[in-house]
Protein backbone atom coordinates (compact mmCIF):
# COMPACT_ATOMS: atom_id res chain seq x y z
CA UNK A 1 0.00 0.00 0.00
CA UNK A 2 1.42 3.45 -0.71
CA UNK A 3 0.03 7.17 -0.32
CA UNK A 4 -0.11 9.53 -3.26
CA UNK A 5 2.67 11.77 -2.80
CA UNK A 6 3.45 14.91 -4.35
CA UNK A 7 6.80 14.99 -3.47
CA UNK A 8 7.04 18.84 -3.38
CA UNK A 9 4.55 18.58 -0.22
CA UNK A 10 4.36 16.22 2.50
CA UNK A 11 1.10 14.74 2.25
CA UNK A 12 1.71 12.60 4.55
CA UNK A 13 1.65 14.96 7.70
CA UNK A 14 -2.42 16.57 6.21
CA UNK A 15 -5.27 16.14 7.55
CA UNK A 16 -8.81 15.66 5.44
CA UNK A 17 -10.35 13.52 2.81
CA UNK A 18 -8.86 10.89 0.92
CA UNK A 19 -9.66 7.74 -0.60
CA UNK A 20 -8.69 4.08 -1.70
CA UNK A 21 -7.94 3.18 -4.94
CA UNK A 22 -8.12 -0.40 -5.94
CA UNK A 23 -4.93 -0.92 -8.23
CA UNK A 24 -6.30 -3.98 -9.16
CA UNK A 25 -9.94 -3.86 -9.93
CA UNK A 26 -8.95 -0.03 -11.43
CA UNK A 27 -11.20 1.75 -9.03
CA UNK A 28 -12.13 3.97 -6.05
CA UNK A 29 -12.88 1.44 -3.43
CA UNK A 30 -13.86 3.50 0.10
CA UNK A 31 -13.47 7.23 1.49
CA UNK A 32 -12.03 8.15 4.16
CA UNK A 33 -10.86 10.85 6.41
CA UNK A 34 -7.93 12.20 8.98
CA UNK A 35 -8.42 14.57 11.78
CA UNK A 36 -8.47 15.50 15.28
CA UNK A 37 -4.87 16.19 16.99
CA UNK A 38 -2.19 16.68 15.07
CA UNK A 39 -1.19 13.51 14.90
CA UNK A 40 -3.82 12.22 13.00
CA UNK A 41 -2.80 12.58 10.26
CA UNK A 42 -3.06 10.83 6.30
CA UNK A 43 0.13 8.55 7.84
CA UNK A 44 -2.08 8.25 11.07
CA UNK A 45 -4.66 7.03 8.73
CA UNK A 46 -2.93 4.55 6.47
CA UNK A 47 -1.00 2.98 10.00
CA UNK A 48 -4.25 2.44 11.77
CA UNK A 49 -6.48 1.02 8.46
CA UNK A 50 -3.23 -0.84 8.13
CA UNK A 51 -2.99 -2.70 11.84
CA UNK A 52 -6.58 -3.16 11.54
CA UNK A 53 -6.40 -5.46 8.46
CA UNK A 54 -3.74 -7.13 10.19
CA UNK A 55 -6.27 -8.71 12.70
CA UNK A 56 -7.82 -11.92 11.35
CA UNK A 57 -11.14 -11.71 13.05
CA UNK A 58 -11.12 -7.97 12.57
CA UNK A 59 -15.05 -6.84 12.82
CA UNK A 60 -14.53 -3.98 10.36
CA UNK A 61 -15.97 -4.07 7.22
CA UNK A 62 -13.21 -2.94 5.56
CA UNK A 63 -10.94 -4.69 6.87
CA UNK A 64 -13.30 -7.65 5.96
CA UNK A 65 -13.02 -6.63 2.29
CA UNK A 66 -9.46 -6.10 2.36
CA UNK A 67 -7.53 -7.78 5.03
CA UNK A 68 -3.80 -8.04 5.17
CA UNK A 69 -3.67 -11.25 3.56
CA UNK A 70 -5.64 -13.55 1.66
CA UNK A 71 -7.84 -15.49 3.55
CA UNK A 72 -7.62 -19.58 3.11
CA UNK A 73 -11.23 -19.80 3.50
CA UNK A 74 -14.27 -17.80 2.25
CA UNK A 75 -15.29 -15.01 4.63
CA UNK A 76 -18.33 -13.36 5.55
CA UNK A 77 -18.84 -9.57 4.01
CA UNK A 78 -16.55 -10.65 0.71
CA UNK A 79 -13.02 -10.43 0.05
CA UNK A 80 -12.18 -8.29 -2.36
CA UNK A 81 -8.21 -7.93 -2.41
CA UNK A 82 -5.48 -7.58 -0.39
CA UNK A 83 -4.65 -4.02 1.55
CA UNK A 84 -1.34 -4.25 -0.36
CA UNK A 85 -4.11 -3.73 -3.40
CA UNK A 86 -4.69 -0.39 -2.44
CA UNK A 87 -3.36 3.17 -2.65
CA UNK A 88 -4.36 6.14 -0.63
CA UNK A 89 -5.08 9.42 -2.69
CA UNK A 90 -5.56 12.46 -0.66
CA UNK A 91 -8.54 14.40 -1.89
CA UNK A 92 -8.64 17.41 0.12
CA UNK A 93 -5.48 18.05 2.51
CA UNK A 94 -4.84 21.17 4.77
CA UNK A 95 -2.54 21.80 7.17
CA UNK A 96 -3.95 21.52 10.81
CA UNK A 97 -1.21 23.95 11.79
CA UNK A 98 -1.35 26.59 9.54
CA UNK A 99 -4.05 28.81 8.48
CA UNK A 100 -6.56 27.85 6.27
CA UNK A 101 -8.34 30.68 5.41
CA UNK A 102 -8.81 28.85 2.09
CA UNK A 103 -11.35 26.90 3.33
CA UNK A 104 -13.38 29.78 4.22
CA UNK A 105 -12.95 32.35 2.08
CA UNK A 106 -16.04 34.09 0.71
CA UNK A 107 -14.80 34.19 -2.49
CA UNK A 108 -12.04 32.24 -4.57
CA UNK A 109 -11.21 29.60 -1.61
CA UNK A 110 -11.61 25.90 -2.33
CA UNK A 111 -15.57 25.81 -1.77
CA UNK A 112 -18.59 27.57 -2.46
CA UNK A 113 -20.61 28.58 0.69
CA UNK A 114 -24.01 29.61 0.74
CA UNK A 115 -25.36 32.30 3.01
CA UNK A 116 -26.53 30.15 5.66
CA UNK A 117 -23.56 28.12 5.98
CA UNK A 118 -21.29 31.18 5.64
CA UNK A 119 -23.46 32.74 8.66
CA UNK A 120 -22.78 29.88 10.86
CA UNK A 121 -19.15 29.58 9.84
CA UNK A 122 -18.59 33.59 10.98
CA UNK A 123 -21.04 32.92 14.66
CA UNK A 124 -19.08 29.79 15.35
CA UNK A 125 -16.33 30.74 18.04
CA UNK A 126 -13.16 28.46 18.10
CA UNK A 127 -10.59 29.75 20.52
CA UNK A 128 -7.27 27.38 21.79
CA UNK A 129 -4.35 25.64 20.31
CA UNK A 130 -4.73 23.35 17.10
CA UNK A 131 -4.10 20.10 19.80
CA UNK A 132 -7.51 21.04 21.92
CA UNK A 133 -9.59 22.70 19.37
CA UNK A 134 -11.65 24.54 22.02
CA UNK A 135 -15.13 26.23 21.09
Amino acid sequence: VSINVDESVNNKTLQGAALYFDNERGSFRASTSAYGTVEKNFQWRYEHDMTQSKIPESTNAFSKKYPFKKPSLHTEGGYHGKFDDLQLCIGIGFDPAKANECLTREEGGLFVWNDATLNRLNQSKVSGDVETKKR
